[in-house]
């Protein structure tokens, strides 16, 4: 949890300055509204965990670990309507375990009773974006629809409880790990006046090194699906 800390630190320095050096005062609204904008954006995200258990891990279960997304998005080239853009993100994402999965787990070659009592995996990242947007109407301030691109880098930490009968954890965790992170994402946005528009994104969002990693029980995967609300601004 440290790192990322730390990174969100980084990203906030990092992301300030660009903006000083992207977001120069504009001389008219339309100029200002190619070079700035806002968007800070709050939803959830589903993520994956694939339990190993059975004699030598063997066997394998998929569990669901639903969480939060929060991210900030600074644009530095969006236009009103259609067209290209591109701009930086920070954001956080938080996935728990809600269950008790129980199972009988491989422990130097003798099979234990254990359960699944808590897992959370949570990822700090800052990622470059770029995107398209298709004008649903005519005039600036029609309904848009589009696609993007990100690509960044993330820091994780994780937590497991894998508890046999005697209330011990039987997991264990790997070092948390810092890498690339990726995104595919769609947009819907409605105006809501001269300088707001609501936005709608669905993304996939691929961590190649999870946070969530064990020696023995198996691993959280790399794919997370979020879908998120939130505003635009110009400024």
């Amino acid at each position: 949890m440290r790192r990322i800390v730390l990174l969100l630190l980084g990203v906030c320095f990092l992301g300030g300055t660009a903006g000083l050096v992207f977001g120069q005062s504009a001389d008219t609204e339309e100029e200002s509204w190619m070079k700035r904008i806002a968007s800070p954006s709050y939803g959830l995200t589903l993520g994956f965990y694939e339990l190993k258990f059975g004699p030598e891990d063997q066997e394998s279960e998929t569990l669901l670990m639903p969480g939060i997304d929060l991210r900030h998005f600074n644009g530095v080239n969006v236009p009103r309507s259609g067209g290209f853009y591109y701009g930086y993100e920070i954001g956080l994402l938080a996935n728990f375990y809600l269950g008790e999965a129980e199972s009988l787990f491989d422990v130097s070659g003798t099979m234990v009773p254990g359960t699944v009592e808590s897992m959370m995996a949570a990822t700090g990242f800052l990622m470059v974006k770029h995107g398209y947007r298709f004008s649903l109407g005519t005039g600036d301030y029609s309904p848009v629809f589009g696609f993007e691109l990100g690509a960044g880098i993330a820091a994780g930490g994780a937590d497991i409880e894998i508890n046999n009968s005697d209330g011990d954890n039987i997991a264990v965790l790997l070092d948390e790990p810092v890498g690339p992170i990726f995104e595919l994402g769609l947009e819907g946005g409605l105006p809501l006046g001269k300088d707001f528009r609501f936005v709608t994104r669905l993304g996939i969002t691929v961590v190649p090194m999870s946070p969530l990693v064990t020696k023995n029980r198996g691993e959280m995967g790399p794919v997370r699906i979020g879908l998120r609300g939130g505003l635009t601004w110009n400024h």
